[in-house]
């Protein structure tokens, strides 16, 4: 955890600092792909459907289909 050091910048201001939280990474295999490939596979999909190739889906469908 990160504490407030009181020090000043170079512009006189005072730093503050908060508190960081760890963050566990111990879930890896739980991901179903990395970050990367799931923005490769989204741009896909909207590819697809900017030429016609895949149906449009309103907010509605895709949150039933994450169910």
């Amino acid at each position: 955890m990160v504490k407030d050091s009181g020090t000043i910048d170079g512009k006189g201001e005072q730093i503050m600092s908060i508190p960081i939280p760890k963050t566990d990474h111990s879930n890896k295999e739980n991901r179903p792909c990395s970050p990367a490939q799931s923005l490769a596979n989204s741009l896909k999909e909207m590819s697809q459907i900017s030429k016609g190739k895949l149906k449009k889906r309103t907010w509605q469908e895709l949150k039933n289909q994450l169910k």
